[in-house]
């Protein structure tokens, strides 16, 4: 019994020391870390609308393209990012396109989802 003790003490031992050589190893050093917050300021103030464009592709309706409009001009260059969700907020389609002084984007969606099942369309403008 006694030699059991011995032998899982032993074995507790290397593992622990095992492990804290283990990290010691890493290297880590010390460096700030801080949090905040910040007004940023936006390009477009007053909102855009988004639709979709569908078209009929193997026997169903799919979601193609969402065109977002009302796209301020100071947004021109900026990155617009589009999402599509269905009835459980799960993400079933997403594409992008580059904003310009037209107001306009159209934005091709990767892997086209049906058109029944999408229930929400969200669009983002941020920096390219």
């Amino acid at each position: 019994m006694r030699k059991r003790l011995l032998i899982a003490v032993f074995a507790a031992v290397a593992v622990f020391g095992a492990a804290f050589a283990f990290a010691a190893a890493l290297g880590l050093g010390s460096n700030d870390l801080a949090s905040g917050d910040a007004a940023v300021a936006s390009c477009d103030t007053d909102g855009v609308t988004a639709t979709y464009t569908v078209t009929y592709a193997s026997g169903s309706y799919k979601v193609s393209t969402v065109n977002v409009t009302g796209i301020d001009a100071a947004c021109a260059g900026q990155s617009v990012g589009v999402t599509l969700t269905d009835a459980s907020g799960g993400v079933i389609g997403t594409g992008s396109a580059t904003a310009d002084a037209s107001g306009a984007v159209a934005a091709s969606i990767v892997a086209a989802p049906s058109a029944a099942a999408v229930t929400g369309v969200h669009a983002v403008i941020h920096g390219a």
